[in-house]
C-alpha cells in the first residue's frame, strides 16, 4: 500500500509538469501572437527524457494526450509495467515570455487536484519536442514554476532541473 501511495503521488506530480514553442509554427499567422494550442496532440517521454524526480521514483515512461476540446489524458508507467491514468481538463495561455506557455490542469481522475506550470514546444525539431514543468497546487505540493523565472523554477528553484519533463510528439 505504501508503494502504491508513493506511485500515486509521483503520478500526480507527473500529470503536472509539461512543454514550449519558439518557432514560427507557434504563432497564428493573422496577428503573430503565440498559439498555446501547439500542445495539442500525443506526446511520449521515456528513457532519459523522464524527469529525474520521476525516474527516481521508478517511472519508465509517460504518455500524454492533449485534445482541442481542452481535455487531457496522461498514462504513467513504472519500471514494473504498472500503469496509472490521469485525466481532466486543461487551459493554456501565452505567458509574458515569448515561446513559453502557462498551463493549468484540472485533474478529475483518479482524484481531483489542480496543477500549474509551464511548457515550451520546439517546433523546429522533427518530431517536435516539448519541455514541461508542473506542480500540484490544490492541494498544494509546492510552488509552481513561472515563465519569468524559467524552467527549473519549481519550488523557487530548489528542484532545479529534476522536475522538467521532455516529451516527443508522436
Amino acid at each position: 500500500m505504501k508503494r502504491f501511495m508513493s506511485v500515486l503521488m509521483v503520478a500526480m506530480m507527473v500529470a503536472m509538469a509539461f512543454f514550449s514553442a519558439c518557432s514560427d509554427d507557434s504563432t497564428t499567422p493573422e496577428d503573430n501572437t503565440p498559439d498555446p494550442t501547439v500542445i495539442e496532440g500525443s506526446w511520449l517521454s521515456d528513457g532519459s527524457n523522464v524527469a529525474p524526480l520521476l525516474a527516481g521514483l521508478g517511472f519508465a515512461s509517460i504518455s500524454a494526450s492533449f485534445a482541442s476540446n481542452n481535455t487531457y489524458s496522461v498514462v504513467a508507467t513504472d519500471t514494473g509495467g504498472f500503469q496509472i491514468t490521469f485525466s481532466g481538463t486543461y487551459t493554456a495561455e501565452a505567458s509574458t515570455v515569448d515561446g513559453i506557455f502557462n498551463i493549468t490542469l484540472n485533474q478529475s481522475v483518479p482524484s481531483a487536484i489542480v496543477s500549474e506550470g509551464i511548457y515550451e514546444v520546439d517546433a523546429s525539431m522533427t518530431p517536435n519536442q516539448m519541455r514541461y514543468e508542473v506542480v500540484q497546487t490544490e492541494p498544494s505540493l509546492g510552488t509552481p514554476p513561472t515563465a519569468e523565472a524559467g524552467f527549473g523554477s519549481s519550488a523557487g528553484g530548489i528542484l532545479g532541473n529534476s522536475n522538467i519533463q521532455v516529451f516527443v510528439r508522436q
